[in-house]
């Protein structure tokens, strides 16, 4: 486990994961969990929807979206990395298009 962080500021505790992002494998006890090398995400077996905001390869957000119950999602070619959490945590950490974010283990 480690910590997402944006410009020095906690965000979230975080889970790095290369598996597929889903439900099944998705935001749990932490805040935020990160997958690399995939842009798709699903909400099969999801009980509630969640936030996922597509990362590049130095973690600058590229786009942001949300993913709900029984639902597939398909990001941006340019995204490399898949952030996922409950919710509206987005919005209450202000998480924009643009942000470089910053993993800490």
């Amino acid at each position: 486990m480690g910590w997402l962080l944006r410009r020095g500021e906690v965000l979230a505790s975080l889970e790095v994961d290369a598996r597929v992002a889903s439900a099944e494998n998705g935001p749990s006890e932490v805040g935020a969990l990160l997958r690399h090398d995939t842009r798709l995400i699903t909400g099969f077996r999801a009980r509630a929807g969640f936030d996922v905001a597509w990362l590049d390869a130095e973690l600058v957000v590229r786009h942001l979206g949300h993913v709900g119950h029984l639902r597939v999602r398909l990001g941006p070619r340019a995204g490399q990395a898949v952030l996922s959490a409950e919710r509206g945590a987005f919005e209450r950490w202000k998480l924009a298009v643009g942000d470089q974010l910053e993993v800490r283990e």
